[in-house]
């Protein structure tokens, strides 16, 4: 793994550097995506050079790199050995399918409904991207965002995100529903340059809009920010933004200080609030768990809710919203970014 990640890390860096250039764009555009159209336009010719020098540099023996190649579950009976060209594409294969699939906009915009738990009407709605492969393969975080740290082009995905998040918005406030919409952010976009061009071209003057986004933190990025960090967290909330801290491990913080800087809501997973979470040396049950967030006055969020014995349990230490599979799947909408050239 060693010089061949090395290798990769090499392209992709490259990439990164030249996606950092600022693009020039008209003065007096106004659009609901400009930034996320101006980068994506510019970064095309470079995203797709990088797809091709990933799958040069593949070396000797790795699969061939056809884009999202779906592996073929075997018979009963059947061996399950393979060879190295069928063990699935290489890493510079996958690595090329998610520089084309950001470069040919293949980004995919899914809601999922946070529910309150009383009358399971969604309350407000959780914003995920997904890339999309040629040939229809979901490409999920969880598999591009190790893959794509520390390279820029996270920055990129979260810019696409919030910007079909702000039209998304604007849908909802023309039909009057004043449900929040939550987007996760990696923390590393908050000190990235070409991010934050395209977060302040999106959001500057549409306070309206900013008010109804959540932006929501791992535990553990919020941990790692420095100044820089805290500066942009500082900025957002003076535009009208609430944050949430999400995938959280124990209570070794200081939420008072998260309360004031703008965080509004705390998501949890079912698994840790029913088994209680660490505070120090402590195990804080779960009915001071949410004693606790609800008396600093945070939103408390209870997801990955699969059954309705679980729903009951949640429902009886008085938490207010929550989502997961129990309650269905994310479903897809659409939402259009680019510019229609004006008859």
């Amino acid at each position: 793994m060693g010089v061949e990640s090395e290798a990769m890390k090499n392209v992709i860096q490259q990439l990164a550097n030249q996606l950092a250039k600022p693009s020039e764009r008209p003065a007096g555009v106004v659009s609901d995506a400009p930034s996320t159209d101006a980068a994506l336009d510019a970064s095309v010719a470079a995203l797709k050079q990088a797809a091709s020098e990933l799958h040069r540099q593949a070396p000797p023996g790795a699969a061939a790199p056809e884009p999202a190649a779906h592996v073929k579950a075997n018979e009963p009976g059947e061996s399950t050995s393979t060879s190295p060209a069928e063990a699935g594409p290489s890493p510079y294969a996958r690595l090329a399918v998610i520089a084309e699939a950001v470069a040919e906009d293949r980004i995919d915009l899914l809601l999922d409904p946070i529910l309150g738990l009383d009358d399971r009407k969604a309350r407000h709605f959780e914003v995920s991207v997904r890339l999309r492969s040629p040939d229809g393969e979901m490409l999920t975080p969880d598999e591009y965002r190790s893959m794509l740290a520390g390279t820029g082009l996270l920055g990129r995905i979260d810019a696409a995100k919030l910007t079909r998040s702000a039209a998304i918005a604007d849908r909802l406030t023309t039909r009057g529903n004043a449900a929040a919409l939550f987007a996760n952010v990696q923390g590393e976009s908050l000190s990235d340059n070409a991010f934050l061009d395209v977060f302040a071209d999106t959001f500057i003057d549409r306070q309206p809009v900013s008010s109804r986004l959540v932006l929501s933190f791992s535990q553990a990025d919020v941990r790692s920010f420095g100044d820089v960090h805290w500066e942009a967290v500082t900025t957002m909330f003076e535009l009208g933004f609430r944050f949430a801290l999400e995938h959280i491990t124990d209570l070794d913080m200081d939420f008072e200080m998260l309360k004031d800087s703008g965080f509004a809501f705390v998501k949890l997973d079912a698994t840790v609030f029913l088994h209680g979470m660490r505070s120090g040396d402590n195990l804080v049950p779960s009915a001071d768990i949410c004693r606790h967030m609800t008396g600093l006055g945070f939103g408390l969020i209870v997801g990955g809710i699969v059954s309705e014995a679980e729903l009951a349990r949640i429902m009886g230490f008085g938490v207010v919203f929550g989502q997961g599979a129990l309650f269905g799947r994310p479903h897809a909408v659409k939402v259009e970014t680019r510019q229609r050239a004006a008859a």
